[in-house]
């Protein structure tokens, strides 16, 4: 039960992530740092991947696989997210302001043209992609923390005393 609320808690987290910068391109003025939001989302990910490993390495399990299912799942899902919220007529607006110089009507052509397919080979490609990510940064993160090895005059060993 225990795993089950770790997969739910990661799958939500990593959603709000991968997703989360597609709300950026509903306005012009946000559009622009839309690409850096897609780098921290990055990043963050590979952290929730790591954390997911260890934390399923602790429960005795071999973390690669979730990984991967967990990565290509929620990639894939955000993924449609994105691909939803970028046709949307206000971010078709907002990414119509920031092309200057092109006409409307080319903007909305080159977003609706092959909407359906489009948008499965690049939620496809992300699974791919974010599903192998998440099963070696998983991986990575299953493996065993090494401290510094303990010092043995700092060691406090009782005594033996004769008397």
């Amino acid at each position: 039960m225990i795993m089950f609320g770790l997969v739910i808690i990661s799958t939500t987290l990593l959603l709000l992530v991968l997703a989360g910068p597609s709300v950026l391109a509903l306005s012009p003025a946000t559009y622009p740092y839309l690409t850096l939001s897609h780098v921290f989302s990055f990043l963050f990910s590979v952290l929730i991947f790591v954390i997911f490993g260890r934390e399923i390495k602790k429960r005795g399990h071999r973390p690669f696989w979730p990984g991967v299912l967990l990565g290509a799942f929620t990639a894939f899902a955000s993924s449609l997210v994105y691909q939803y919220t970028i046709r949307l007529p206000q971010a078709q607006r907002a990414l119509i302001r920031q092309l200057h110089g092109v006409p409307a009507q080319a903007v909305i052509t080159m977003l609706h043209l092959h909407m359906i397919s489009g948008a499965v080979i690049t939620a496809l490609f992300a699974a791919g992609f974010y599903g192998l990510l998440g099963g070696f940064a998983s991986w990575w993160g299953g493996w065993p923390i090494k401290g510094s090895p303990p010092n043995p005059a700092n060691k406090s060993e009782p005594e033996s005393r004769v008397s």
